[in-house]
């Protein structure tokens, strides 16, 4: 199996974390040769703490940090340019993707091109999927505007769940610029421009209680941020 580095980004998640490193930590024991970054996104909680504290016991953990809250998707880039393995694989630490979805994803990669992207896709049919139905009408509602304004054409963007190779991290980095919730798309519409293979695949997905993402609000400024990166990138 090719080499693994896991991206997690974390803005004040102490709780989730002080339940999930540990299931993380275990998961990942199974791997021969991997790397779990942690990008502390200016968290004001405990979650550096916990962190720092975890890391002493499991040598394949590193951590990023930096004081002041600079966004999700800035906290993937840190950490995607950082990582220093074959694959690079970016979650949420809320683990609302099922962790069984890792192992099949690299399955998945061994038979993709060099350069590829994996994207996990909660309107598969084979996904299993439990989130409320306004959640899922405002996603449906966010393809819709994606088609619309940048000619994409993926049933799902916003799942926290991407893997790709070291090559495309090589390509894309210096192009990405959107720091917040659009960074996906950002990602994904530069993928396109560089003609790189995207794929999608059917995930376990569960909404997890307490999530950053205010449905009506953060949908407003997604679509600012459309607007935004079209104007980026054309």
């Amino acid at each position: 199996m090719k080499s693994l580095s896991i991206i997690i980004p974390c803005f004040n998640e102490y709780a989730r974390l002080y339940k999930n490193l540990p299931i993380i930590s275990e998961y990942c024991d199974r791997f021969k040769d991997i790397e779990i970054i942690f990008v502390n996104d200016g968290s004001t909680d405990n979650t550096l703490k916990l962190l720092n504290f975890y890391i002493k016991y499991n040598k394949t953990m590193k951590i990023i940090s930096y004081e002041q809250n600079k966004g999700k998707g800035y906290a993937v880039r840190t950490g995607i340019k950082a990582a220093t393995k074959d694959l690079i694989l970016f979650m949420d630490a809320d683990l609302a993707t099922d962790l069984s979805c890792i192992e099949k994803a690299i399955t998945k990669a061994k038979y993709m091109k060099k350069d590829f992207m994996l994207i996990g896709n909660r309107e598969d049919k084979k996904s299993k999927v439990e989130a409320s139905i306004f959640r899922t009408f405002i996603g449906r509602i966010f393809v819709i505007l994606q088609r619309i304004i940048l000619g994409m054409n993926y049933p799902d963007t916003q799942c926290g769940f991407k893997l790709m190779s070291k090559s495309v991290v090589k390509q894309i980095s210096d192009d990405l610029q959107v720091d917040r919730w659009a960074f996906d798309v950002e990602m994904l519409y530069v993928c396109k421009q560089y003609h790189i293979t995207v794929k999608s695949m059917p995930v376990i997905w569960h909404d997890v209680a307490g999530s950053k993402v205010h449905p009506m609000k953060d949908s407003y400024k997604m679509f600012l941020e459309l607007l935004r990166i079209k104007r980026i990138h054309e």
